[in-house]
C-alpha cells in the first residue's frame, strides 16, 4: 500500500530512478573526497596543534612550579641568612641584607624573564598554527573550487555562479 503510494508519487512528480541513482552516487563520492582530503588532514592537524598548545600550557605550569620552588628555596634562604645576620657584626648585617635584596631583585628578575619566555613561545606557537591552518585552508578551498569548476559551464551557468558570489559576498 505505502510502497505504491511512493511508486505513483514519484512518477507523478517525473522523478527518473536512474537519474536519481546517479545522483545519490555523485552525492557519496563527493562525500567521500571531502572526507578524505578535508576533514581528516584538518582534524589530524587541529590534533597535533592542540597537543603543542598543551604541550605549552604544562610547559608553563611546570616553570610556575619551579618558581615556587624558588620562592620556597629563597625563603628559607632568608631565614639562614637572619640567623647567620645576627651572629656578625652590624657591617655585616648591611652587607647581607643588600645581598638578600640583589639576590630576590635577581630570582624575580629570572623568574619574570622565564615566565615572559614560556608566554612568548605559546604565542608564538598559537601564531604558527593560526598561519599554518590558513594555509591548509587557503589550499584546501583552491583545490575544491578548482576541480568544481573544471566542469563545463554555459553563459548562464557563469551568470548564475557570478551573481551567487556577489550575493554572499554583500551578505
Amino acid at each position: 500500500m505505502l510502497t505504491v503510494f511512493i511508486v505513483e508519487l514519484i512518477q507523478t512528480l517525473g522523478i527518473e530512478g536512474k537519474l536519481l541513482l546517479a545522483q545519490i552516487v555523485n552525492f557519496a563520492i563527493l562525500l567521500f573526497v571531502l572526507w578524505k582530503v578535508a576533514y581528516k588532514p584538518l582534524t589530524t592537524l587541529m590534533t597535533e596543534r592542540a597537543q603543542k598548545i598543551q604541550k605549552g600550557v604544562d610547559d608553563a605550569k611546570q616553570m610556575d612550579e619551579q618558581r615556587t620552588t624558588w620562592n620556597r628555596e629563597h625563603q628559607e634562604m632568608l631565614v639562614s641568612a637572619r640567623k647567620q645576620a645576627q651572629e656578625v657584626v652590624a657591617v655585616a648585617q648591611a652587607q647581607s641584607a643588600e645581598m638578600i635584596t640583589q639576590a630576590k631583585t635577581q630570582a624575580q628578575q629570572k623568574i619574570d624573564t622565564m615566565m615572559a619566555e614560556a608566554q612568548k613561545v605559546v604565542k608564538q606557537e598559537q601564531r604558527a598554527a593560526m598561519v599554518e591552518l590558513e594555509k591548509s585552508m587557503t589550499k584546501l578551498v583552491v583545490d575544491v573550487a578548482s576541480k568544481f569548476l573544471t566542469k563545463k559551464m554555459n553563459a548562464k551557468d557563469d551568470e548564475t555562479m557570478i551573481e551567487q558570489m556577489a550575493k554572499s559576498l554583500h551578505s
